[in-house]
């Protein structure tokens, strides 16, 4: 540019460095997350839902469900918990009514949907509760 007057201008640098994977820690909680692929049949009227081993891929439109256990591993409980379960590309989030398992919500004090992730807000758990 030439003349007189201001020059604005943003610069971005995204850094990836190989190491080795970051080995787990035991800090009083552990979290394990199961991939199930979910069918849909009826039976004598009754809708079931058929779980299958997650294998690595999946169809487009076909059902994956996220189990995950949470466990409290102290001596203590845990307050004030945030964690997020970020999902693959493609994936989203698919609201349906609380059948089996509307349970969860008991130990929960807030849950956010988002694009890429799912926020869960606990208030205390406790070693004894389970998740």
């Amino acid at each position: 540019r030439t003349g007189q007057g201001a020059l604005y201008y943003t610069a971005l640098l995204d850094q990836w460095v190989r190491m080795n994977p970051i080995a787990a820690e035991d800090n009083g909680l552990k979290i394990t997350r199961d991939y199930y692929v979910v069918h849909e049949r009826l039976d004598n009227g009754q809708l079931v839902e058929d779980e299958l081993p997650f294998t690595g891929t999946v169809k487009a439109g076909e059902t994956v469900r996220v189990k995950l256990t949470l466990e409290v591993t102290r001596a203590g409980d845990v307050e004030h918990v945030n964690f997020e379960d970020r999902f693959p590309a493609g994936f989203e989030v698919v609201e349906r009514e609380r059948r089996a398992w509307g349970w969860w919500s008991y130990w929960r004090s807030a849950r956010e949907v988002h694009d890429d992730r799912v926020v869960f807000f606990a208030s205390q758990l406790n070693r004894f509760g389970g998740v």
